[in-house]
């Protein structure tokens, strides 16, 4: 049975970890995981005006980013059905309840004790949002133990052998 599964992300290859972890403990044959990026939408009209999401994304996915996303679909194979980027842009608990209905979405992940990094003015960690609009969120412990590993080699090769390492 085909799952969709929400993990927050700051488009950071270390914060493909916790698309990791879901994939490692899922007992499902094949996952949609959607990588949440959440922003405010700016104030000014000409801004909103020439706004689009797809720009944003395109802004904040670095070549490590995304080669790191083939990586991972090349590694889990079958398992891995697609991994895409949304963009939440809403207000609020019902907005997130609204958007996450929207996607048809199975299970939700965030990050018990990681803070992503956000990298634009606008943009903002959704983990604690989620976690309001949605109790039944499921929490991985996933602690910058891996650090070490990865402060020096900040690309998915890096992720891979430290989990082989454990």
């Amino acid at each position: 049975m085909k799952k969709t599964i929400i993990v927050p992300t700051d488009f950071t290859v270390k914060s493909l970890n916790l698309v990791v972890e879901v994939l490692k403990n899922s007992n499902e044959d094949e996952i949609d995981i959607i990588l949440l990026h959440a922003m405010h939408l700016p104030t000014s009209i000409t801004d909103l005006l020439f706004f689009s999401k797809q720009k944003v994304v395109r802004t904040l996915e670095t070549e490590r980013f995304k080669t790191s996303c083939n990586m991972l679909k090349n590694h889990y194979g079958n398992k891995l059905s697609t991994i895409k980027v949304e963009t939440f842009t809403g207000y609020g608990q019902r907005h997130m309840r609204l958007f996450v209905e929207a996607l048809k979405v199975d299970d939700i992940y965030v990050p018990q004790s990681y803070k992503l990094k956000v990298q634009e003015r606008n943009s903002y960690d959704p983990s604690n949002l989620l976690k309001k609009a949605y109790p039944s969120a499921k929490f991985l412990l996933w602690q910058d133990n891996d650090e070490e590993v990865l402060s020096n080699v900040e690309d998915m090769s890096g992720l891979f052998f430290s989990i082989a390492d454990k």
